[in-house]
């Protein structure tokens, strides 16, 4: 009875053991950097225990089958053994509660004293151009993919990046710039009245060497003509002609239509100080239809600029703008420190019957970073479930907006979160995260 007893606490033992070691090899594995020694030393400490398990094992069964007695086992080494094993156990369980389980809270570094040790985040597709389950698409295109976050250009490739028309791989090139990747037929003039499928594999990896999540899937289908249009300026920030502008902020710029991310550089788009004509150091970037332009330190006080954008700017089919477009500002004599807010959302907050199909669209109190506003820092999920609905996620101005990939279900509940990640021009986060809900 007392060998039973003793070897059903030891299974358990064994299995909660076996269950610390796990939680711990998924600490290791996300904090490779973090308590790599401890983890180290504890494997070797568990593999050490469970071979004394093993052989202890070995040892009671001698014991059974030569019938000694078992109360001279029970007294001697093993229970002194056992009561090690207690103290192990109780360490480890000791060391669970203050080192994992503050990990699974939010915000911190993940060590002693709290933190956040969830598994890391995956990077995203945002958008795509033409959108998913497009029709009437210019069959004189190209196609390109948003990314949640800088990717690593390496990652970024026609191996990665596939455009198919049934079984049938299209050939291309493939470029990549900013958070933007865009796939270039090698025959530029595509079949009219045709689907095409796109596909990101899990080869395409960020910064971190982080995978998407899964294969990112999406079809358009073309129409008859091609896109012969050039793109044309359409709003600027600062307007034309403003004054006391913040020194601190990015110039921003919105096309009629998405531009080629590869075509918006410092020479296409350049700001340089009015009266003396300096260039202002800076960089020059495009998300879909917008641009920015930021400049690599504060603009002087009360000085004149005048920002351009040539033609060297071409839409995804290749159209370069007709002609330069100039726009002028002056600055004032402070710096941009207000956050921004979340101003209007549509839904509004508990909402019901909203239809299935509809767009979220969140107003904000100034212009926007586009750059910024991504699948990372505004996501939709089911309220109750807690899973994301996939869809894409697009900015212009003050304004940005969801569109799920589907049509949502009936009579489901769904919340909405703008994170603090989401940044005005001048680098001013929102200073609380934004959540609403709404149900269809």
């Amino acid at each position: 009875m007392y060998l039973n007893n003793i070897n059903a606490v030891r299974m358990f033992a064994e299995m909660l053991a076996n269950y610390l070691l796990y939680l711990y090899a998924l600490s290791w594995s996300s904090h490779q950097k973090d308590w790599n020694s401890f983890h180290i030393r504890g494997g070797i400490y568990a593999n050490e225990y469970f071979k004394e398990v093993k052989e202890e094992r070995t040892r009671k069964q001698m014991f059974e089958t030569d019938n000694l007695d078992v109360n001279y086992f029970l007294k001697g080494g093993f229970m002194k053994r056992f009561k090690t094993e207690k103290a192990y156990l109780l360490f480890m369980f000791i060391m669970t509660v203050f080192l994992v389980l503050p990990g699974c809270g939010s915000g911190g570094s993940g060590v002693l004293g709290g933190g956040s040790w969830d598994k890391p985040d995956f990077p995203t597709v945002s958008s795509t151009t033409p959108a998913n389950n497009a029709t009437g698409v210019p069959i004189l295109s190209v196609f390109t993919v948003v990314f949640s976050e800088a990717m690593d250009p390496a990652t970024i490739t026609a191996a990665t990046f596939t455009v198919n028309q049934g079984a049938t791989v299209i050939p291309g090139a493939v470029t990549y710039s900013g958070v933007t990747a865009v796939f270039s037929p090698t025959n530029p003039l595509l079949a009219p009245f045709t689907t095409y499928t796109c596909n990101i594999t899990k080869g395409a990896t960020n910064l971190a060497g982080r995978t998407l999540p899964s294969e990112y899937v999406w079809s358009f289908t073309t129409g008859a003509i091609p896109d012969t249009t050039p793109p044309t300026v359409t709003f600027t920030s600062p307007a034309h002609g403003s004054v006391a502008v913040d020194t601190n902020r990015k110039v921003s710029v919105i096309f009629s239509e998405a531009v080629e991310p590869t075509s918006v550089s410092t020479t296409s788009f350049n700001v340089k100080e009015t009266v003396s004509g300096l260039p202002v150091p800076g960089t020059a970037v495009s998300v879909g239809t917008s641009a920015t332009f930021a400049p690599t330190s504060p603009l002087a006080f009360s000085r004149g600029y005048t920002a351009t954008i040539t033609t060297g700017v071409r839409d995804l089919a290749g159209n370069a703008m007709a002609g330069n477009y100039v726009f002028s500002f002056t600055t004032g004599t402070v710096a941009d420190t207000v956050a921004p807010t979340v101003s209007v959302t549509s839904p509004t907050n508990s909402a019901i019957d909203v239809p299935t199909n509809r767009i979220v669209n969140v107003g904000f109190s100034e212009s926007m970073d586009p750059l910024t506003i991504s699948t990372a820092s505004f996501k939709m999920k089911e309220s109750i479930s807690g899973n994301n609905v996939p869809g894409a996620v697009s900015a212009i101005g003050t304004s940005a907006r969801f569109a799920p990939a589907n049509s949502l279900p009936f009579s489901t509940g769904y919340t909405v979160t703008i994170s603090t990640g989401v940044k005005d021009l001048a680098g001013n986060a929102l200073a609380n995260d934004f959540v609403f809900s709404f149900t269809t």
